[in-house]
């Protein structure tokens, strides 16, 4: 039986959610003590490497060469969305007939690789980087709206909806403190996620344990669409939908949405979830 072995963990959380939402995921899987996955260290003959970041994407490449099987995912498709395979690594990646595995985090990316796939035919398997540490609960509604603005370019719908909801608070993408979000989600009756390209957000899964229910589209912030009771999902940021939508999220239960969000983002269910996915490659079927 081949050990598959992982590329590059991080070695310590970061101050961004990827890098959080990897360690924790790392933790888990050292917890996990599955005999045939190594985490991190010196890749030894026979073992299948599993690349997940950016910066190995040639050393993918390269392994698809030699004709030696990798695994490859989440961080490494696309680089823009909404150019996918532009980029000539991405469509090696694409290309790669030695690639046994794709890894994303959600349905919608996980559709656009498959667009994109022309001799890989590894299966695509989706799964949520865990949260940690886990937020707190919901406290007493003090806010009607947080709204998450990550696309600048939907700044004008933030303001049309800060002009229907007063007593409501922003926070912006790349210029806020993990605490203070959490901590303003708790205090939230519902948070308007103001994105149109994510496939894994973890901003949005905090708020979520955090009991605030989530108002989205399903590019920008997947888990409306995939995770029944954990917010309202639209097709576009227009009015009346937009705002129809606000006021439903407002009614859900916050509690309901935390344990909902917990059940979603659980670090076990991940863990179990990559192994089913890799264990048939481990034992060569």
């Amino acid at each position: 039986m081949p050990n598959i072995r992982l590329i590059r963990p991080p070695a310590r959380p970061g101050h961004r959610g990827p890098s959080r939402g990897m360690h924790a995921l790392i933790t888990a899987l050292k917890a996990a003590n599955i005999p045939w996955l190594k985490i991190g260290g010196h890749l030894q003959s026979g073992e299948i490497p599993w690349v997940w970041l950016y910066k190995d994407v040639q050393t993918a490449i390269q392994f698809d060469k030699w004709g030696w099987p990798f695994i490859c995912g989440p961080n490494v498709l696309f680089w823009n969305s909404h150019a996918p395979a532009t980029i000539e690594y991405e469509q090696k990646i694409l290309d790669a007939e030695n690639c046994k595995m794709l890894f994303t985090e959600s349905t919608w990316y996980s559709s656009l690789i498959r667009a994109y796939c022309n001799h890989n035919e590894a299966p695509i398997v989706i799964w949520p980087y865990p949260i940690s540490p886990t937020p707190a609960g919901p406290l007493t509604a003090e806010y009607d709206l947080l709204v998450y603005l990550k696309d600048y370019s939907l700044g004008r719908e933030h303001l049309r909806l800060i002009q229907e909801w007063p007593n409501s608070n922003l926070v912006v993408y790349g210029h806020y403190d993990r605490e203070t979000m959490i901590e303003l989600a708790r205090r939230s009756r519902a948070c308007v996620y103001l994105s149109t390209d994510d496939r894994g957000p973890l901003a949005a899964a905090e708020i979520a344990i955090a009991g605030c229910p989530l108002v989205g589209i399903e590019r920008g912030c997947p888990w409306v669409a995939e995770t029944p009771g954990i917010g309202v999902k639209i097709n576009h940021f227009g009015k009346p939908d937009l705002f129809d939508a606000c006021k439903e999220a407002m009614r859900l239960d916050h509690n309901y949405v935390r344990q909902t969000a917990l059940d979603r983002f659980d670090a076990n269910e991940t863990v179990n979830v990559i192994r089913n996915a890799l264990k048939p490659i481990a034992e060569g079927e």
